[in-house]
């Protein structure tokens, strides 16, 4: 036997309504039921508009070369997270010409060509830690850029009693110099300096292939924190009073020779490598 029931569907509004058709007796109300909710989520589906598939940029690690003269030659890692802005930290030294350099600008800047002698002294066997950032005004590290740095040097070398310390600071270092030679020693002492390196810096990024990307910037560099300590190897000078606040007063001098006249222009390039 057959029942009489009146249903069916409207594409436009995915509402069911009745008209006239015949099914088996054994077709449950349930499955009306479920034709109707078939046929009302295939039009939602068709009337809803695409989504919208939010993208973000990949996070970048990417390995780095760079030379910042006359400051800095050396290597590291870095990393692009936002779009416009990307971090790198790096190992590197000064090496002797590029702080010969450096040397030249303070004799220069400090109108006392004896401050070249300190400045390479300062930095003798140096080594540096040195992070970077740069600001993108463009795009993800390419375009017109704007950076800055922190640098921190240390390093050990001698300075010589006649060329760093009296030329420099115009005492008198006779008494020191004369029991230096008095034991067999070189008229000079052990310098240990440490250093706190600022810069700032503008320039340009642009793509060299998919994964290479070069960088090119001007800028200057300023010392703005110095730590020096003198040892002669005369224990018996330094334990007078006489001896200690010698020691003690040429330090300061040279730090303050660093602090004030560590400055220079730079010049910048970069290669960097994107894994």
């Amino acid at each position: 036997m057959r029942l009489r029931t009146y249903f069916s569907w409207s594409q436009i509004s995915g509402e069911c309504f009745f008209t006239e058709l015949s099914y088996p007796k054994s077709m449950k109300i349930t499955q009306i039921l479920i034709v109707c909710l078939v046929a009302f989520g295939s039009v939602q589906a068709w009337a809803l508009p695409p989504m919208t598939v939010h993208q973000t940029s990949p996070v970048e690690i990417y390995g780095k070369a760079e030379t910042i003269f006359p400051l800095f030659i050396g290597a590291g890692v870095g990393l692009n997270i936002v779009d416009s802005f990307d971090f790198s930290v790096m190992y590197g030294l000064t090496p002797e010409p590029y702080y010969q350099v450096i040397g030249e600008a303070a004799a220069q800047f400090g109108g006392n060509s004896a401050y070249k002698d300190v400045i390479e002294s300062a930095f003798k066997n140096n080594s540096i830690i040195r992070a970077e950032g740069d600001y993108f005004f463009e795009s993800a590290r390419r375009g017109w850029l704007a950076g800055g740095a922190f640098s921190y040097l240390s390093a050990n070398g001698t300075a010589g009693i006649d060329r760093v310390l009296t030329a420099a600071t115009g005492k008198d270092y006779s008494t020191l110099r004369q029991g230096l030679i008095l034991a067999g020693k070189n008229p000079e002492v052990d310098i240990d300096t440490k250093m706190i390196i600022l810069d700032v810096r503008g320039g340009y990024g642009w793509d060299v292939t998919q994964d290479f990307i070069v960088k090119a910037s001007v800028g200057v560099a300023k010392v703005v924190w110095s730590e020096v300590s003198l040892k002669s190897g005369l224990a018996g000078f330094e334990q007078t009073a006489y001896g200690n606040s010698t020691m003690r007063t040429a330090e300061s001098d040279i730090q303050s020779i660093i602090n004030d006249n560590g400055i220079s222009p730079t010049l910048g390039l970069e290669l960097n490598y994107i894994f």
